[in-house]
């Protein structure tokens, strides 16, 4: 549990360090209300987020497994027994397959409502490209190399999505925690 938590302060300290470019988009978020197809970004410093949604990301793919454990309960199941496979298998396959055992489940979907693996690829891997007009990220999928465009204030958007699930999933940790009486 200790190196589950240092995650998630690690990730919240990345986003924090970048927080005047995703205050950007925040308040539709918070709002909750959808990005305006016409939104802009004012200011574009791409390299202190760029690598966020990675990073996010792959924390928040490692940590599905105390969703997926609480989704076979809730499906009846043992914690530990999806419909396919185990959990000790589930932690083991790629991070991008992982939300599959939540498909029938809208209220444990939310958990990974914004889990886009081709955005994770781009930005962990460093394949996304600011345009001259420092407006739109270009980048290639890892499957079919097809290239892609979003606008950065999207991307950024995107970015608090994801974070809020980060933080959904930390909350959900605690509040385990403090009914099972442990302690961090």
């Amino acid at each position: 549990k200790t190196d589950r938590f240092q995650g998630y302060s690690d990730i919240l300290a990345e986003y924090f360090r970048g927080y005047t470019e995703f205050n950007q988009t925040l308040v539709y978020l918070r709002s909750n209300l959808p990005l305006p197809p016409d939104a802009v970004a004012t200011s574009s410093a791409f390299e202190t987020s760029k690598m966020f949604y990675g990073n996010a990301f792959e924390l928040l793919g490692s940590h599905l497994d105390v969703p997926a454990a609480i989704n076979n309960i809730v499906a009846g199941r043992p914690y530990d027994q999806m419909k396919a496979m185990d959990l000790k298998q589930f932690r083991s396959i790629n991070k991008a397959n992982r939300t599959n055992c939540f498909s029938g489940n809208a209220a444990m979907s939310s958990f990974v409502a914004e889990y886009d693996s081709a955005v994770r690829n781009a930005s962990h891997h460093r394949w996304f490209k600011l345009d001259d007009s420092r407006q739109h990220i270009l980048y290639r999928s890892g499957g079919t190399g097809a290239l892609h465009k979003m606008s950065y204030a999207e991307y950024l958007y995107r970015c608090n999505k994801l974070v809020f699930q980060v933080m959904l999933l930390a909350c959900c940790e605690l509040l385990l925690l403090q009914f099972s009486r442990k302690s961090l």
